[in-house]
């Protein structure tokens, strides 16, 4: 019995070390490089998105379900990252996740910029359309009004 506790405390402190020397990289990875102003190179993003409601337009071909949409964005020199979240089985339930990342050192000045998006998750064998529960901007939901 006891060989047994030490061989589980050892896979224990095992599992703790391995663990310990990911965050560890990881932290050491997440330090951006200075510039010469002093700030991060790593872009920025937005904190909060004031554009409105999102139209996102559905379609689904061959068992594939996309979602797709413009968003305004604040700045010409402005970017979006879109992804896209699956909770559930039949049906799935699907938020479409988008990021708007500010650009450091961007001067060009102007109305603001709209960027599309589209993302898509594969239907497989489940029997029954996946729900888009939401869209997220920057972490926050936000109005949407779905085309099908």
């Amino acid at each position: 019995m006891s060989k047994m506790r030490r061989s589980r405390s050892a896979l224990v402190l095992l599992f703790v070390g391995i663990f310990a020397l990911w965050w560890g990289i990881a932290v050491i990875n997440q330090s951006g490089t200075s510039t010469a102003s002093g700030s991060t190179g790593a872009p920025a993003p937005y904190d909060a998105y004031t554009g409105g409601p999102i139209i996102v337009k559905s379609s689904a071909n061959n068992g594939v379900v996309s979602y797709s949409g413009v968003l305004a964005l604040p700045s010409p020199c402005d970017m979006l990252g879109s992804g896209i979240a699956e909770h559930g089985v039949n049906p799935a339930h699907v938020t479409v996740a988008l990021s708007i990342i500010a650009s450091n050192g961007c001067t060009a000045a102007g109305a603001p910029a709209e960027a599309p998006f589209e993302v898509s998750i594969s239907s497989g064998p489940r029997t029954q359309k996946p729900v888009l529960d939401g869209v997220t901007v920057n972490g926050v939901i936000e109005d949407v009004h779905l085309q099908q």
